[in-house]
């Protein structure tokens, strides 16, 4: 492998770990990335490998933010296919190595910082991170019942 100059070793594993997120998201038949919004995950994913953080921690760091971000970006998308999204999920935990409950969090927190995204997105989020079948939300009605 032609080793770019001026990228050090370090740079090359980041780029590494980046490129496994990437690719979880590529196999993914029902999603469309643009070249626009990797550029924009991406950037953010390097902010973190250029913060000073301990090496050992930024590889780490930076697969998080690159798939969390992508997330906030196409989960609208991702709510349509339950199944590939809960596959997308598992991908990026057995494949990137980014764990499950740390990916789920980043990725309700970036649902809940954007107001245009509904309970329904919201619902498919839990249902792929908790590996279930279906979710739903109930309520108590007046008389105390519960009611779908």
């Amino acid at each position: 492998m032609a080793k770019a100059v001026g990228v050090s070793a370090d740079d090359e594993s980041s780029a590494d770990a980046l490129a496994s997120v990437q690719r979880a998201f590529e196999e993914c038949r029902s999603l469309t990335i643009s070249a626009e919004e990797l550029d924009r995950s991406r950037s953010s994913a390097q902010a973190v490998i250029r913060s000073g953080s301990p090496v050992a921690e930024q590889a780490g760091i930076a697969r998080l933010v690159f798939a969390a971000d992508l997330l906030g970006g196409l989960v609208s998308e991702l709510s349509d296919d339950p199944h590939e999204f809960r596959q997308l999920v598992s991908r990026l935990e057995t494949d990137a190595g980014i764990p499950r409950l740390a990916l789920g969090a980043a990725a309700v927190q970036a649902i809940a910082l954007s107001r245009r995204h509904g309970l329904r997105l919201q619902l498919a989020v839990l249902t792929a991170f908790a590996g279930a079948r279906t979710t739903s939300v109930w309520m108590l009605a007046d008389g105390g019942e519960p009611e779908c």
